[in-house]
């Protein structure tokens, strides 16, 4: 099982890529442990997780060819 992952504005930074596959996640859960513990720096920073384009708050059941998208804080006018 696959799922892609988009990251944008600074957590791109603290990635240093702007699309990634992962194999044999099971849940966005298990996801973001693995993304804090490979890029230590982004468990200083808020950020919502979207899941095939709809924002998700708690851990979610992931399944093949699913899109994560790591969203940092908006702010506009």
């Amino acid at each position: 099982m696959d799922v892609k992952v988009l990251v944008f504005g600074q957590i791109r930074d603290y990635t240093g890529w702007d699309e990634k596959t992962f194999s044999n996640i099971p849940d966005t859960e298990n996801l973001k442990n693995l993304l804090e513990t490979e890029y230590p720096g982004l468990k200083k920073l808020q950020y919502q997780m979207a899941l095939n384009h709809s924002l998700i708050a708690m851990s979610t059941t992931l399944h093949n060819l699913d899109e994560i998208a790591l969203l940092p804080p908006f702010s506009g006018g």
